[in-house]
C-alpha cells in the first residue's frame, strides 16, 4: 500500500550489510575443513602445520610459506571450491594497494608510489617541505576562516587517503595526519595550510619506502611516550612505536582523553593505554611459533617506571632511556631538524 517491496533473498548479494560476514564464514569454514587453524589473537589469520600462513582481507588472501609446493597445494584446493581464483607469485606484487618488493638481501620494501603521486597532484600539492609539520601543529588560529563546502569535502577526502597511506607505508607522517583527522568536521584555512605542508613533505620524499628487515627476532620492544598538555585544551598526547627486530611494526598516536596534571601522569596514561598493544603483538607472534624473550618497554620518565615497576615485571621488562633516544617522541609531538630525520628513518626502517 505504501509502495514499498520486501523480498527474501535465496543467497547473499554483493554490497549488502550481511554479505561480508557470510563470505567470511564461508571462506573460514573452508580453510578449517582442509586443516587450517584460526589464530586466537587475529581471526583473519589461519595457519597449518605445513608452515602455511593465510591472511584474509575480505576476498584478498595473502599466503606465506617457505615451500612453494605447499602454496600450490592451497591454490588447487581453492580452485576446487571456488570458480574464480587469481594468483600472483614472485618477489614483486601488489596487495591492497601496497607494492611489495623483496630485495636480494631478503628485506622487503613496501611502497604506494601511484597512490602517493595522486595525492601530490591534488589541489593540496604545490610547494615542497622538508618536514611534515612545524612546531605549531596543535595550535589553533582564531582568525582562520572556515572552508567552503567543496573545500571541506576535498580536505576530508585527502586526510582519509593519507590515513590509509600512513598506516601502511609512511609512519613518519602519521602525527600530522592523525591531528588533521580531528579537524575534518569543521576544517578551516589554518588546517588547509597544515595539510598542504604535509602533502609538500610527501612530494619531497615521494620515493621513501617502508623496509622490513630480516634481522634475528628476539623480543617485542615498545617505545611509549607522552607529551604533557600539548593540545590547546590541556590534553596530552600518547605515542607508541613497537619493534620486532629492527622493523617498526605497530604505530599509535592519539590525543589523550584527559588533561593530566603533570608529565608523569601523562606518561602513566600513555603506558596504561598502549602497553597492551605490545603484549598482544608478543602473544600473536608466539602463536605463529616464534620463540621470544620477555617484551621490553622503553620509557624516558624515571618516575613512571618507579610507579609501575612491580606491576610490569610479571609480564614484561621496563628500561629507562634518555629522551634523545625516545623514538616515539616523533609521534607524540611535532619535531624538527636532525631529531625528526633520525626517528623517522628508524620508523621507516632505513636506519638501524
Amino acid at each position: 500500500e505504501d509502495g514499498k517491496l520486501t523480498v527474501r533473498l535465496d543467497k547473499a548479494l554483493h554490497g549488502l550489510v550481511q554479505c561480508a560476514r557470510l563470505w567470511f564464514e564461508n571462506i573460514s569454514s573452508f580453510l578449517k575443513s582442509i586443516g587450517f587453524i584460526q589464530n586466537p589473537f587475529d581471526e583473519c589469520v589461519f595457519t597449518i602445520k605445513k608452515g602455511l600462513i593465510v591472511i584474509l582481507y575480505v576476498d584478498d588472501l595473502l599466503v606465506s610459506c617457505a615451500s612453494l609446493k605447499e602454496i600450490h597445494w592451497l591454490e588447487l584446493k581453492l580452485k576446487s571450491k571456488y570458480d574464480e581464483v587469481d594468483s600472483t607469485y614472485g618477489k614483486k606484487f601488489t596487495y591492497l594497494g601496497v607494492l611489495l618488493e623483496q630485495q636480494e638481501d631478503g628485506s622487503i620494501h613496501l611502497s604506494m608510489p601511484q597512490y602517493i603521486e595522486d595525492i601530490i597532484q591534488s589541489e593540496f600539492g604545490a610547494k615542497e617541505y622538508s618536514m611534515p609539520a612545524d612546531q605549531h601543529l596543535f595550535d589553533e588560529d582564531p582568525s582562520a576562516q572556515p572552508l567552503d563546502e567543496a573545500g571541506a569535502r576535498a580536505f576530508r577526502s585527502t586526510v582519509m587517503k593519507l590515513m590509509y597511506m600512513c598506516k601502511r607505508v609512511r609512519g613518519d607522517a602519521l602525527l600530522p595526519v592523525l591531528y588533521l583527522s580531528t579537524r575534518v568536521k569543521s576544517p578551516n584555512t589554518s588546517d588547509e595550510n597544515k595539510l598542504k605542508r604535509l602533502v609538500g613533505y610527501l612530494k619531497r620524499t615521494r620515493d621513501r619506502r617502508k623496509v622490513i628487515t630480516t634481522t634475528k627476532i628476539e623480543r617485542v620492544e615498545m617505545y611509549i611516550d607522552a607529551s604533557f598538555s600539548s593540545h590547546t585544551d590541556g590534553a596530552g598526547h600518547s605515542a607508541l612505536v613497537t619493534f620486532v627486530g629492527t622493523t617498526a611494526t605497530i604505530l599509535k598516536s592519539s590525543k589523550q582523553k584527559m588533561g593530566p596534571k603533570n608529565s608523569t601522569e601523562a606518561e602513566l596514561v600513555a603506558l596504561s593505554d598502549l602497553y597492551l598493544i605490545g603484549l598482544w603483538l608478543h602473544e600473536f607472534l608466539e602463536s605463529l611459533g616464534v620463540v621470544l624473550k620477555k617484551p621490553v618497554i622503553y620509557q624516558d620518565n624515571k618516575s613512571t617506571i618507579a610507579l609501575v615497576q612491580s606491576l610490569l615485571n610479571k609480564r614484561l621488562r621496563s628500561r629507562h632511556l634518555q629522551t634523545s633516544e625516545m623514538i616515539a617522541d616523533v609521534l607524540s609531538k611535532p619535531l624538527c631538524g636532525e631529531k625528526f630525520y633520525t626517528f623517522a628513518a628508524r620508523i621507516q626502517g632505513t636506519q638501524s
